[in-house]
């Protein structure tokens, strides 16, 4: 479940409209769908890349939940986003999504 305020967020940036055909929003659309498969790939897709394994859980909280994986929609276009089948384009955003958190984890535990 998406917390409430990531919601508002995702609803917020696009003036709660449907982020492709611009209808009134109504849900909140997954670019990388929310499956077990997934979450399984991305978590071999950063140990390959970049030697880090990440957990299962992290992986759907941050990366899966993350407000650049979300889309705001209507009910007709949910599945209009879904890039999960465009590997190149999935692998971008991941890789996008995964270096924003590093990069805050960084400024979190690395101060002087």
């Amino acid at each position: 479940m998406l917390d409430y305020d990531v919601r508002q967020n995702v609803f917020g940036r696009a003036g709660y409209m449907c982020e492709y055909c611009g209808a009134r929003a109504t849900e909140i659309a997954h670019r990388i769908a929310k499956t077990q498969y997934n979450i399984k790939h991305i978590q071999r897709y950063i140990k390959n890349k970049y030697g880090v394994e990440l957990s299962l859980t992290y992986i759907r909280n941050r990366i899966i939940n993350h407000p650049k994986n979300l889309a705001s929609s209507c009910r007709e276009h949910n599945d209009y986003f879904n890039i999960g089948n465009r590997i190149e384009e999935a692998h971008a955003l991941v890789d996008e999504i995964y270096k924003e958190l590093r990069s805050e984890a960084r400024k979190v535990y690395c101060r002087k």
